[in-house]
């Protein structure tokens, strides 16, 4: 976001306080968090709430020692782990829907995992929302994406190009060759 130069907060670089803080005094912005942000921090009127990956929760010694007094992995994924991790997605949805949407307006509640409509489980994370189900949308496309962005935020949004990493670096690379003459380009040697 800070190479495209859009105006925002992360809880990385500028601290979650300091994101919180100012996510409160302005009247826009955005705010990139890490699961620290799905509890205990309360931010107003949000438009957006993302999440890259479902929220299961990373198996330490706690869970390990429940799932080996369990004896049975099925009952431990079905009473502990599972209901953890249902209970953060819907801990992460609350901040969008925490204060109603008479001052916000609309927003958007964003899951970028792709294992949740394929899923067993998709019933008890989507159940589990305080929405009706026809709210709750799949989109098929990039397109259709920012199309549903573009009605909640009011405005045509542009779908950048998607472009790997790799590509973008031999783009970058070949801008700047483009600028100097060939004789200074520096010389790279075969090696047999």
């Amino acid at each position: 976001m800070r190479q495209a130069g859009a105006p925002h907060l992360s809880s990385v670089h500028d601290g979650a306080d300091r994101v919180v803080r100012e996510l409160s005094r302005r009247p826009e912005g955005a705010a990139l968090g890490s699961a620290g942000f799905m509890q205990g921090v309360d931010i107003r009127d949000l438009s957006m709430v993302s999440l890259d990956r479902l929220p299961f929760p990373i198996p330490d010694v706690v869970l390990s020692q429940q799932r080996v007094a369990l004896g049975d992995f099925e009952k431990f994924w079905n009473t502990i782990y599972l209901p953890r991790a249902v209970l953060k997605f819907v801990q992460a949805f609350g901040h969008l829907v925490r204060d109603g949407r008479e001052v916000s307006g609309q927003g958007a509640f964003v899951l970028w995992d792709k294992r949740l409509p394929t899923s067993h489980y998709q019933g008890r994370f989507l159940g589990a929302l305080p929405v009706p189900p026809t709210n709750i949308q799949r989109l098929d496309s990039r397109e259709a994406f920012y199309g549903a962005l573009g009605d909640v935020y009011g405005r045509t949004l542009t779908m950048p190009p998607l472009v790997s990493a790799k590509s973008q670096v031999l783009t970058d690379l070949r801008a700047l060759l483009d600028t100097q003459p060939r004789a200074q380009w520096p010389r790279s040697e075969e090696h047999t």
